[in-house]
């Protein structure tokens, strides 16, 4: 049967992706009336999916693979597709069928390993492409896997973050960092630095609180993440705060991270130390009160540009008292390919007993609209800014308090080709409840990459 000579003229014009329109209609105009057109059909879904409209391209491809005899090369054609349309599970399922079918098939090893890559999988990416260059020879493959291999590094860093409040306590953290990669899916991190914490104090001593005026500690910390190939990511955290004047702590914290069929993101995480984060307070230190907190934190997305997070978490206190607080906040993130984001957030804070040494209100709840942005500035610097505002009430000894609160933040982020990084904040917030509480603070990072 002799071909058609439409299809030459189109076949013409897929030398430019200008023309490729014009070609489509050509293999439309063929395919209504010649629906078994194999040739119109199979051009018509390669075009279809180099315009990335790949749902339309596959409907092309299932009715070819439906044939009694499919076009040759028509199965891994149609399993590259759906990798490339993200129907990850599909894809691999279509690669492992060709590759049972013929261990020898060289593309349809790439076409796997380019579906592990892209949905994270690393490890099992490297072994299909060192097996798919086992079977073939391939400069770009060789380049992706080189570019893949990159990732594992080691790493060193270290981290200040100072905190000052209107009540004369402040803080000091400071840390050293190194991370090596076993592996794609396994890191070891270690860490070891200081904690200052000092109070100007004014008035006597509260009952279990100290004469010292400032406490210094040295902490250790080593720790293990990992990335499971279900879509799982775990870490785990030991380590010692010793406090010089005050009792020494255990550290541990653990989190596991929980993907969800709707691409969101389910977090579960233990921690248990000192009380210094969360109270504020070098009393809290030098009585030696443990924190063990439990936390529960979602995050999902809604409808484009939507998404809610909700967090709820209960600590359970060595001086007999527990903690419970919670939140939800509604985010907005209005242009695509901007990093811009309004907040809408609420949330609520309870202590069930009276202490003297920390703040611990019967009840602390407020509402806050938030603004943050991210913007580069030039190659390798950006300027991110966060600035929020709301109304918060609580109750503490009988005494109640309504007000404003408010704050801002920021700073620069700086990352070179190679492998240097340095991020700077800064951080003012002021909240009105039964009195006015106001911290400042500040926080440096720096490191490299190797």
């Amino acid at each position: 049967m002799e071909a058609d000579p439409r299809l030459s003229r189109a076949s013409e014009l897929l030398a430019d992706a200008s023309t490729y329109d014009a070609a489509a209609a050509i293999y439309r105009e063929v395919l209504a009336e010649d629906p078994g057109n194999r040739e119109a059909r199979t051009w018509l879904g390669r075009l279809l999916a180099w315009q990335a409209r790949y749902e339309e391209s596959l409907e092309h491809y299932d009715a070819l693979a439906r044939l009694e005899e499919p076009p040759d090369g028509i199965e891994v054609e149609r399993a590259e597709v759906l990798s490339w349309a993200g129907r990850h599970d599909e894809a691999e399922t279509a690669f492992l069928t060709l590759l049972q079918r013929d261990p020898a098939d060289a593309r349809a090893a790439r076409g796997l390993g380019r579906v592990y890559l892209w949905s994270g999988r690393l490890g099992l990416a490297d072994q299909a492409f060192e097996h798919a260059l086992s079977l073939e020879e391939d400069p770009e493959l060789h380049r992706e896997l080189e570019a893949m291999r990159s990732r594992l590094s080691w790493q060193m860093g270290t981290e200040s973050d100072y905190l000052a409040d209107s009540d004369g306590f402040s803080r000091l953290l400071t840390h050293a960092r190194a991370a090596v990669d076993l592996d794609y899916s396994t890191r070891i991190v270690t860490r070891v630095g200081t904690a200052l914490a000092r109070l100007d104090r004014e008035g006597p001593v509260p009952p279990g609180g100290s004469r010292r005026d400032d406490h210094l500690a040295f902490d250790a910390v080593l720790g293990i993440e990992h990335a499971f190939d279900s879509g799982l990511e775990g870490s785990l955290d030991v380590g010692v705060r010793h406090w010089l004047h005050a009792p020494t702590q255990a550290i541990v914290a653990a989190e596991l991270e929980v993907p969800t069929p709707a691409e969101g993101v389910v977090t579960f995480r233990v921690d248990h130390g000192d009380f210094l984060a969360r109270s504020g307070s070098l009393d809290a230190v030098a009585a030696g009160i443990r924190d063990t907190t439990l936390r529960i934190a979602s995050w999902h997305p809604l409808a484009e540009p939507l998404a809610v997070f909700g967090w709820a978490e209960s600590s359970l206190l060595s001086d007999a008292n527990q903690r419970v607080a919670t939140g939800a906040s509604l985010d907005l993130a209005p242009w695509n390919g901007q990093d811009v984001t309004f907040s809408l957030a609420g949330s609520y804070l309870t202590y069930m007993r009276d202490s003297r040494i920390y703040y611990d209100p019967e009840v602390d709840t407020g509402g806050t609209l938030s603004f943050q942005a991210s913007h580069p500035l030039f190659e390798g610097l950006s300027f991110t800014l966060r600035a929020n505002t709301g109304f918060g009430y609580s109750r503490q000894d009988g005494a109640e308090g309504t007000g404003i609160t408010w704050g801002v933040g920021g700073g620069p982020d700086w990352q070179h080709e190679d492998g240097w990084w340095l991020s700077l904040r800064g951080r003012v917030n002021r909240s009105q409840r039964v009195g006015t509480y106001e911290i400042h603070g500040f926080n440096l990072g720096m490191g490299k990459a190797f």
